[in-house]
């Protein structure tokens, strides 16, 4: 597991010095005509021509998803530098609110703020006279650390624009952040931390996993992470002292962290396939950490099972399970009990193929052309009556 680690360490710091693209950098201040001008100040960071202070976009002929990301309770957008190196130099805009700083903040005003700042961009972004023209993605993710993660939750009921989510440590709000994953059906992506005594897996993150309702979700719980490994505060770690026992650096932490929600914007945001197969392998080891996930396919599965009916894994025969696109896949039927579907996803979750078998004894193998199918995952799921089967297979 530590050589695992290790290189997961190198993740991290190639994410921060392996630039694809400089960073740059802009101050900002918007008023909320919608909450009698509400002055929302926010750090901007974006793929630049050269690093630096209000320098330009650089026009590579790109445009790049955008992400609001929320500081923790008496944090600041200081102690998320590893985000802003691990991401903006990868292609994506990265805005940090100033909001909600004080000793009683307004976690409603806050996850207002994440979908006014949103929705700022994206009906501003086409004005040929801002710095940001024709530069932004119709594509937007919200996140946050602590308190700042569950007002990310918070943030989705107001912003139509918002395709993702994902947290780290997400605590409880007030309102409730777990109440509103009720009707959050964006893709989501949810960090904890099995050592985090100050927003327990268990009564936070968990619960909010739990209730959110879209057709992909993932949950990573990392072993020794620790609440405050995700923010480069020492005095919110010092409090830890006290809740928590001492456990490995942040380091760790963040490395798994960053081989993770690098591929997983990278698949939402950008729909890179090749990236989504990384998140997925990187899961598949689940070293130094263990996930609960719950997509399409899956959810299909669930839906099945619920009302009873056995499942028998894998029990579809394929041949060939790692093929190249416009290779026919060889799919040999179980003996079905009655007129059964067969269905095809891919790794988001959307069907890519639907068939209706009406009768599977002695039926020679289903042949699928595979020319129209993108690199990947493919899941196949086979209902009929009584049982369900599944397999799966990958598109090089």
């Amino acid at each position: 597991m530590r050589v695992f680690l290790s290189l997961l360490l190198l993740t991290v710091t190639l994410c921060a010095f392996t630039q694809n693209y400089s960073i740059g950098h802009r101050q900002l201040a918007w008023a909320d005509a919608s909450r009698d001008n509400r002055p929302v100040k926010f750090e901007v960071y974006y793929p630049a021509t050269n690093t630096g202070d209000n320098v330009p976009v650089i026009n590579n002929g790109k445009k790049f998803p955008l992400i609001v990301f929320g500081h923790g309770y008496q944090l600041t957008y200081t102690d998320y530098k590893w985000l802003k190196d691990s991401l903006v130099t990868k292609g994506f805009f990265l805005v940090f609110p100033r909001t909600e700083e004080q000793l009683f903040p307004s976690h409603t005003d806050f996850a207002k703020d994440y979908a006014f700042i949103i929705n700022r961009f994206h009906t501003t972004k086409t004005n040929s006279a801002v710095w940001y023209y024709n530069r932004i993605k119709n594509k937007y993710a919200v996140g946050g650390h602590s308190m700042g993660g569950g007002c990310s939750m918070l943030s989705v009921q107001y912003s139509s624009n918002i395709a993702a989510v994902f947290n780290l440590a997400a605590a409880e709000t007030n309102p409730s952040a777990i109440a509103a994953c009720s009707s959050i059906a964006i893709p989501a992506l949810v960090f904890a931390g099995k050592k985090d005594c100050i927003s327990p897996p268990a009564s936070n993150q968990l619960p909010m996993y739990n209730k959110i309702q879209n057709n992909c979700k993932t949950y990573v719980l990392i072993t020794e992470a620790r609440h405050c490994h995700w923010s480069n505060n020492g005095s919110c770690r010092g409090g830890e002292i006290f809740c928590s026992p001492r456990t490995v650096p942040p380091g760790e932490t963040l490395a798994i962290t960053c081989s993770l929600l690098q591929p997983w914007l990278d698949d939402k945001l950008n729909g890179n396939n090749a990236a989504a197969t990384n998140f997925q392998n990187i899961l598949a080891s689940a070293n130094g950490f263990t996930y609960q996930q719950n997509c399409a396919a899956n959810n299909v599965v669930a839906d099945v099972a619920d009302v009873g009916i056995n499942s028998a894994a894998k029990a579809i025969k394929l041949y060939p399970s790692r093929a190249r696109a416009g290779y026919v896949i060889n799919i040999s039927m179980p003996e079905l009990q009655s007129k059964s579907r067969l269905q095809i996803y891919n790794q988001s979750g959307k069907p890519v193929y639907t068939k209706i078998i009406t009768s599977s004894k002695n039926r020679q193998p289903e042949q699928i052309s595979t020319a129209n199918f993108q690199k990947g995952i493919y899941f196949i799921l086979i209902t009929d009556e009584h049982n369900q089967y599944k397999n799966t297979f990958v598109i090089e």
